[in-house]
Formats: C-alpha cells, structure tokens, sequence
C-alpha cells in the first residue's frame, strides 16, 4: 500500500509519503507524484478526495505518477524553481504508467 500527503488546499499534489515494503508498489518512489487512479484525475484533488479515491479502490490499481527529480542528478533545469508547477502538472512523459498488484510499463526513471 501507499499513503499520501499533499492536495489541492496545500498548494501541492498528491504524492505519495510512505510505501508498505510489503505491498506491490515496484516502481513508485516516496514522493512520486499522484496524477490519476484508475483513469480519475488527481491533479486538482484535495488530500481528503484522494484519499477516499484510493481507499475505494480494490483488484488491480493503476497510479499515473510523475517522477520528481530527487535531486541527485544536478541540472540547471531541477534548479531553476520557476519550473516547479510545470513538472507537477504538465504531460508527464513516456514511462509514467504504474500498476498496483501487476507490473511497470515504460520504465525509464534513473536514465535506465
């Protein structure tokens, strides 16, 4: 499983805060950010919206998460703060689609 922190009433989006290293979440890194579940759109969610969202869902879960650069990798682009909103909410790139309980499609974080 997951838990969440952010949402519309705190300025941010839904990412992710915690991961069960029990649970099936290969792929997903503690501040991905939420963009849908299951084809419902998270980008405006307040926290309690996502929660309840998430918490009804059951089966296989399809998260669309936007990688976050962690910070690691320096480039002018992950240190000008003017970018921020846009890689929040712009078109996530190729490699953006998760499954709960399934398997990653289109990995391509940490340039692998």
């Amino acid at each position: 499983g997951i838990s969440i922190t952010g949402g519309r009433e705190h300025g941010v989006p839904i990412l992710i805060s915690e991961l069960d290293p029990g649970g099936d979440t290969t792929d997903l890194y503690v501040g991905d950010s939420v963009l849908s579940v299951n084809g419902i759109d998270l980008t405006q969610a307040s926290h309690q919206e996502a929660v309840n969202l998430l918490s009804n869902q059951s089966g296989n879960v399809t998260l669309r998460v936007q990688y976050l650069s962690n910070g690691g990798e320096d480039s002018e682009e992950d240190n000008d703060l003017s970018n921020l909103r846009y890689r929040f909410f712009e078109d996530p790139p190729e490699g953006t689609f998760y499954r709960l309980n399934g398997f990653a499609e289109n990995n391509k974080r940490g340039g692998g």
